[in-house]
Order: structure tokens, then C-alpha cells, then sequence
């Protein structure tokens, strides 16, 4: 049986430490091959679309979810609704919820840190929901973060009340 695609890379890094530029490049292969290959590399070259809490905000969501995708787009503004399923880049407060030595695998990209704690609940276009493949993202806690990934509108509803919208798939740092 043959390790998992991360263990094979590993294992190709250690096997290669010796012509080093050559086993970055075989592991650089294989990780492309594994996650998607041309896609992956053509969504990366795409330079990301700034989006703000601000045109977030914007859109009134009401709670209300459809069973037809296309009607819970529809109050989107135009900006947030061109930039689904393209890159986008994001700066706000990361709220960790999953935590898997020591780096955050499913986290909350919060509009601000009135939330947090004490605060009142935010709305559900107030943040983005974030799930990362491991080892996750690097913890950044009280200060501004940018992240980028692919925006997608996913609403979910528990117990009555909308506690998902927005999401960010693929989610990494940025890069400045």
C-alpha cells in the first residue's frame, strides 16, 4: 500500500536531500498532481480580488435560506457576487475554532473583535468561515490578518437561525 500523497512527498525530500533542487522540484510535481495540478496553478497566478467587511456588510442577508442556490445570491451586491469562486483577499480578525498542533484547521475571519467573548453574536456577513487541509494556518490573535482563497456562498441554517453564509476555500497568508 502506498503512504499518502503529504507521506510520499516527505519521504521523497528525505530520500533526495542530497540534490536538493531537483527533489523540489519532483515534490512540487507531486503536490500540484495531488491537489488539482493546471487548475491549482492558474488559480494561483490569478492575481486575488481585495474584498472588505465592508462590501460584505453590505449585502442584506436576512436569515432567509432558499433551496434554490441561485435566490440566496441574489441579495448579493454585484461586487460580491462577481468575485464567487474567484480568488479573493481578505484582512480581518481570525477567531480560531479547530485546533490541530497548534495551528488553527477551522477558524472564523471576523469583521472585527467586538464578537469575541463578550460581544454581541455577529451576523453571518460579518465573517467567513474557513476550513484548511492540515497542517492549517498559523494562530494570529488580536491583530489583522490577510488571507487569500476562493470566495463561495454556502448558507447553512441550524436550529432555525443562519449560521454560515460566506466561506473561503484554500485559504492561506497572503502574500505582499
Amino acid at each position: 500500500m502506498l503512504p499518502n500523497p503529504a507521506t510520499r512527498v516527505a519521504l521523497l525530500l528525505k530520500t533526495r536531500a542530497s540534490h536538493g533542487k531537483m527533489a523540489r522540484l519532483f515534490a512540487t510535481l507531486a503536490i500540484l498532481s495531488f491537489a488539482g495540478g493546471a487548475s491549482t496553478v492558474r488559480a494561483s497566478q490569478e492575481k486575488p480580488t481585495v474584498l472588505t467587511f465592508g462590501q460584505l456588510v453590505a449585502c442584506p442577508i436576512t436569515g432567509v435560506v432558499f433551496q434554490d442556490p441561485e435566490k440566496n445570491v441574489s441579495p448579493l451586491t454585484d461586487s460580491i457576487r462577481t468575485a464567487i469562486g474567484k480568488p479573493v483577499l481578505v484582512t480581518g480578525y481570525m477567531l480560531p475554532l479547530v485546533m490541530e498542533k497548534g495551528r488553527a484547521r477551522e477558524l472564523l475571519l471576523m469583521r472585527n473583535q467586538m464578537s469575541c467573548c463578550y460581544g454581541q453574536t455577529p451576523a453571518a456577513n460579518e465573517y467567513l468561515v474557513i476550513k484548511t487541509p492540515a497542517p492549517g494556518l498559523p494562530v494570529t490573535m488580536d491583530t489583522p490578518v490577510a488571507l487569500q482563497g476562493t470566495l463561495r456562498v454556502s448558507p447553512v441554517v441550524m436550529g432555525g437561525t443562519l449560521v454560515e453564509f460566506f466561506h473561503l476555500d484554500n485559504a492561506a497568508p497572503a502574500s505582499r
